[in-house]
């Protein structure tokens, strides 16, 4: 029986082994609950901080309860991919959810991916209904698969 939550990749790199265990689905679940209340947090409190220091932020978000869906699709599209790109960018491959999870995503030789790699996977979780690639029996999504990294367990692997 193949496990996919316990799959190990065995890399040899300047004369030493690595051993990267990918991250369970369970693991990546809690990750992407975790990071949307955090993205929501934050959301909500720059719009408090906003309106209170300014009324024409107020008047502002009042109409945006009126735009139509797609402009609310697209601004939140376009906050998450912000969200994302900065945290794991700053983070070296890590977000909130990641830091209580202990994982981490790397590119397959476990290095920490570049800035292209981290806009990559950002870019790859707007796309509509990407949140259920997980439903396979590989522990990955398609925003993995698209930028060539994986999530791994931090605490399985050795780097």
């Amino acid at each position: 029986m193949n496990n996919y939550e316990d799959e190990l990749i065995d890399i040899e790199l300047d004369d030493r082994e690595i051993r990267l265990v990918m991250a369970s689905k369970g693991k990546r679940f809690a990750n992407y609950i975790l990071d949307v209340i955090v993205f929501y947090v934050i959301v909500f409190g720059l719009a408090v901080v906003l309106a209170t220091v300014n009324d024409n932020f107020q008047n502002w978000i009042i109409g945006l309860e009126e735009t139509n869906w797609f402009i609310d699709r697209l601004i939140s599209a376009i906050m998450l991919f912000i969200y994302y790109t900065i945290i794991e960018s700053t983070l070296k491959g890590k977000t909130i959810g990641k830091y209580i999870t202990n994982t981490r995503a790397v590119n397959y030789d476990g290095s920490v991916p570049n800035i292209f790699t981290i806009l990559s996977r950002s870019a790859s979780r707007i796309v509509p209904f990407e949140a259920f690639s997980f439903l396979g029996q590989e522990p990955t999504g398609w925003h993995d698969k698209w930028s060539d990294t994986i999530v791994i367990d931090e605490k399985e692997s050795s780097l």
